[in-house]
């Protein structure tokens, strides 16, 4: 917002031991709890490592983000840990008839997939 960061937030499924505990949803829970303006959260980026799972484009759309930015594809993603119900953001976004969410990416590619292979493995969870 205005330049700024304002909110951080980072998976915490294996930590938190829930598996709805991405990083765009914690930050999508702390952005609902923040007190921001919805004119502040429509005008804000969401900075994203990966490319938003069909949960998290929920939860970004719902809660009112409109510019989303992320690293690493899903398709790389499906390279390294498997391909299962993996669908673009793009793709979610685009069914909306009247609240267009700007997305770009990737960026930053080489870098965003070195925590995925460190996680996942060369073989991914295949």
């Amino acid at each position: 917002v205005n330049d700024q960061v304002v909110l951080r937030a980072e998976n915490t499924v294996i930590t938190g031991k829930n598996f709805t505990h991405h990083a765009e949803m914690n930050l999508m829970n702390l952005v609902a709890q923040s007190g921001l303006s919805q004119e502040d959260i429509k005008n804000a980026t969401l900075y994203t490592s990966t490319e938003p799972c069909a949960m998290c484009c929920g939860a970004i759309f719902w809660g009112g983000v409109k510019h989303v930015v992320y690293a690493c594809p899903c398709e790389v993603l499906g390279e390294i840990a498997g391909d299962d119900f993996l669908v673009p953001c793009r793709t979610l976004f685009s069914t909306s008839k009247t609240v267009p969410v700007q997305v770009e990416g990737p960026v930053l590619l080489d870098e965003a997939r070195v925590p995925h292979v460190g996680f996942w493995g060369e073989e991914g969870g295949r």
